[in-house]
């Protein structure tokens, strides 16, 4: 009993970490492990950077995949806009702090995840080879991250990263924060009007309805 909640405990932190932001947009039903869902029209991140309690607004695109560079065990290939991604996320990096992983992504280079990185021998500065649409890219391994999801089995990159290697540029989730903690209930009304209005496929998830997809 004490171990399991001690591991609970654990994937609560990593999740208030992860899911630093006050909402997040997705396609109704939404998984990132497993078939691919459909993603994000694009329109609906530029309307809702444009409503008056919306603050920071920035993607996450994330594909499943049978293969991962190297052995080819299933995982997932994770996209961010690094500039903006500590505002909406404060998980923890290893072989750097999150300034320089965010340089790192920014210039082109990958986080893995410790499951990932220990199954395939990789550390921090070892080149990995990501080959998609758009050939094969090395980019260097900036930092490592010790998480539960897909058992660890990540690599994270940049947006510019991800199109330049496999060719997307839709995006599977909104990270969405208020202009100011106390327009947070007015940013809920505003999105879930806009859902409702215009993107019936699309649904606002708070965070403790994320956790909840944990317990």
């Amino acid at each position: 009993a004490t171990m399991s909640a001690s591991f609970l405990g654990s994937i609560s932190d990593e999740l208030d970490a992860h899911f630093a932001r006050d909402l997040t947009v997705q396609p109704l039903g939404y998984s990132s492990y497993g078939a691919p869902s459909s993603g994000i029209a694009p329109s609906l991140r530029r309307q809702i950077a444009a409503l008056p309690a919306a603050g920071t607004v920035t993607p996450e695109r994330v594909v499943y995949t049978t293969h991962l560079p190297g052995k080819g065990e299933p995982g997932l290939l994770k996209g961010i806009e690094p500039k903006v991604w500590p505002r909406v996320d404060r998980s923890e990096y290893e072989g750097a702090d999150t300034a320089q992983t965010m340089a790192g992504l920014a210039a082109g280079g990958v986080v893995v995840g410790r499951g990932f990185a220990d199954a395939e021998g990789l550390a921090v500065g070892d080149r990995l080879a990501l080959r998609g649409a758009g050939g094969v890219l090395h980019p260097r391994v900036v930092a490592t991250t010790d998480t539960f999801e897909a058992s660890g089995n990540i690599v994270l990159m940049s947006l510019a990263t991800m199109k330049h290697a496999y060719g997307i540029g839709s995006d599977s989730t909104l990270a969405v924060v208020a202009s100011s903690p106390d327009r947070r209930a007015a940013l809920d009304r505003q999105v879930n009007a806009l859902l409702e209005r215009r993107y019936p496929g699309d649904e606002a998830v708070s965070n403790a309805d994320v956790k909840k997809q944990y317990e």
